[in-house]
Formats: C-alpha cells, structure tokens, sequence
C-alpha cells in the first residue's frame, strides 16, 4: 500500500488594503510594526513575506503562483519507455508531429500513462522545460 501524506497550507491575502489607508499591524515574525504583509487565514496574524510559516499556529504561508512552480517537482512526469520503430509503420512524434523514421531513428520514447510516442528531442524538452506530458 502506498503511503499518503498531506502538508496543510494557507493562502494568504494581503495586509493591506487598496481603497484604504495602510493599517498598522504587529509583525509575528520580526515583532515589528508593519502596514503591509500578509494575514495568516488561520489565526489572522501577520506575515512579513511569503512563502513562510506562521509564527503563531505554525501553518504553512503560501501564495498559489508559488505552488504552481513547484507543481513539477511534487508530481514529476515518469520516464518515457524506448521503443523499437517498425520500418514499415509512419509513425510521428506526438509532440513536433515529425516522422520518426528518419534514416538514422530506430527508436521512440513512449509515455506510460498516455501511450503516446515521442521523439528525442522532444522527450528531452517535456522532462526539462514542460514538465507535463502534452
């Protein structure tokens, strides 16, 4: 059986409101007056950055962009099988929709979830920069 765990986060909204004057409000990290940061939506104590953790019930501060760039890392795409090309089948690249029995390709990279196949290049450029199989 596989194990699940969960991290608990919060998403913050920012301290400071814009159709109103800054309101000051008592850092819990540096115990400093502050008129912009960022409300714990816990506890409703105040940040000074984000990502952190709260200071008061420890949770996890986080803003969503922050999440979204580390979504590959959480859940990166799997490593693509090779595959042997048969001659005699025209078959393309998923991907750059190139055929991939050029002269000197004897193989593809198959994705295991989706089946699909992929040249060299290609798969490169998903496990690198893209981060999810297209």
């Amino acid at each position: 059986s596989t194990k699940c765990s969960f991290v608990e986060m919060g998403f913050p909204s920012q301290a400071q409101n814009k159709n109103s004057a800054p309101q000051p409000a008592i850092c819990a990290d540096t115990a400093e007056v502050i008129t912009n940061g960022y409300y714990c939506p816990r506890c409703k104590s105040v940040a000074s950055e984000i990502p952190s953790e709260c200071r008061i019930c420890m949770l996890s501060l986080i803003a969503a962009p922050h999440l979204a760039r580390s979504y590959h890392h959480l859940f990166p795409v799997p490593r693509f099988s090779v595959k042997k090309l048969d001659s005699s089948l025209d078959e393309c690249c998923e991907a750059c929709v190139l055929p991939l029995q050029k002269s000197a390709i004897t193989e593809a990279f198959q994705c295991p979830r989706c089946n699909s196949q992929f040249c060299e290049h290609c798969d490169i450029l998903i496990h690198t920069c893209i981060h999810n199989c297209p």
